[in-house]
């Protein structure tokens, strides 16, 4: 029967993974605005930047950190499980360093293309 993990073993979880969360919100900002200006200067000459209002992507923005930050606390689910599988000696020297790199490497991929999308929805046709 899987054991409970101690407040000290959650507490070193939780130092581990928001050590890490700043950061890790801070490193989807390069991709995300490769994607826009990528995308953007694709079109040069073939499309037209519309006018938005001032704030018409702060919204989506907010959207996309909400999100990003929920996939992140995600990991928890993931953390607390194999704690209580016993002897986590791989999980913690390991398994949450890699983890923590597919995550980025996924999540990076996912704000390029958002960023190519948010770029795409101020496109429209020149004519």
């Amino acid at each position: 029967m899987p054991s409970i993990p101690s407040n000290a073993k959650r507490a070193s979880a939780v130092r581990y993974w928001e050590s890490r969360r700043l950061g890790f919100n801070l490193m989807l900002v390069p991709p995300a605005v490769c994607g826009w200006l990528g995308y953007l200067s694709s079109t040069v000459g073939t499309h037209e930047i519309a006018m938005l209002a001032p704030g018409a992507l702060i919204a989506p923005m907010i959207v996309a950190f909400v999100a990003v930050n929920l996939l992140y606390s995600a990991v928890y689910c993931l953390e607390f499980l194999l704690m209580c599988e016993g002897e986590a000696g791989y999980w913690l020297s390991r398994g949450r360093d890699l983890t923590f790199a597919a995550g980025c490497v996924t999540v990076f991929g996912l704000a390029f293309l958002g960023g190519a999308w948010a770029a795409a929805g101020l496109l429209r046709p020149a004519g």
